[in-house]
């Protein structure tokens, strides 16, 4: 376990340990912004990770009209290599909280259909950078809005079953 948002971050240091040198398979969930499939659940990688919270995404605050420009420079993102080729690939934004909506500035990111939005994962970035190799399965357990936390809970069990028959 290795913690939700913040709590993520805040165990770097042992997280970084436990990865280095080793073949990594991390599982986490995410909504997404776009449910190609037509239905929820389902499992997706990623290839690319990118800091992006909600108010920068929106440009509703003074920071994120501050930083906007410089959020990137600021925050690079980084990109993963050995992702699974058998599921969608997703680009996941990382915010520090669930988005209560889906709404993005679409001049500064992919095309919301290749986004999923995930708590914790740029935290991870120099954890995963230690690891030997990395694969990464993503639940896709909501839709990115104001329904994501109850479409979570509904989901959530479901897509550990999935996960668990993906990796077994």
């Amino acid at each position: 376990e290795l913690g939700v948002s913040i709590d993520a971050a805040m165990n770097l240091e042992d997280t970084k340990n436990k990865f280095k040198d080793r073949d990594l398979i991390y599982v986490t969930s995410a909504g997404a912004f776009v449910n190609e499939t037509g239905k929820l659940p389902y499992l997706a990688t990623t290839d690319e990770v990118i800091w992006s919270p909600t108010s920068a995404r929106l440009f509703v605050d003074n920071t994120s009209m501050l930083l906007g420009n410089d959020l990137s420079r600021l925050f690079p993102s980084f990109n993963l290599t050995n992702t699974l080729n058998d599921l969608p690939v997703k680009k996941v934004l990382t915010s520090p909280t669930i988005s209560h909506t889906d709404e993005i500035d679409v001049s500064t990111l992919p095309e919301r259909s290749l986004l999923a939005e995930n708590m914790e994962m740029y935290y991870l970035k120099d954890a995963f950078k230690g690891a030997k190799s990395v694969k990464i399965i993503i639940g896709i357990t909501n839709s990115v809005g104001a329904d994501a936390f109850a479409q979570y809970m509904k989901y959530k069990d479901q897509v550990a079953n999935m996960t668990a028959r993906y990796v077994l």
